[in-house]
């Protein structure tokens, strides 16, 4: 399990810009998308759930 805070600031930054237009995109990509930003996200803030 990685350590909390992993990510560095741009990483962080870049992901959530990332995330707030994953609408661009349509269907299962974009849930998969959208899922594995927020689980990256999440293990950084050292949630495990």
């Amino acid at each position: 399990m990685p350590a909390k805070g992993f990510l560095a600031k741009s990483q962080k930054d870049n992901l959530q810009k990332a995330l707030k237009y994953s609408d661009a995109y349509g269907g299962k990509l974009r849930s998969q998308f959208t899922q594995k930003i927020l689980m990256l996200l999440l293990m950084n803030d050292g949630k495990t759930y």
